[in-house]
């Protein structure tokens, strides 16, 4: 198992009603997938409905995880 590098942030739901307290983990490097992977994906994550948004206050943390 690898491990890599990640930041967190508090969140919220991107659907509504946006709810919060959802936590964030961003991979630093990015993670490869195949075209089978991320049409599977897609079937469970049903799109993103909310623009890209500032950091309002947030604090991003940086963390490792074992992938």
């Amino acid at each position: 198992m690898r491990t890599g590098l990640l930041v967190a942030y508090a969140d919220s739901l991107t659907t509504p009603p946006g709810t919060e307290g959802v936590r964030r983990n961003v991979m630093v490097e990015p993670v490869t997938l195949s075209k089978s992977q991320l049409e599977a994906l897609e079937k469970i994550i049903k799109g993103n409905n909310r623009p890209v948004q500032s950091l309002n206050g947030r604090v991003v943390i940086q963390d490792t995880v074992a992938r």
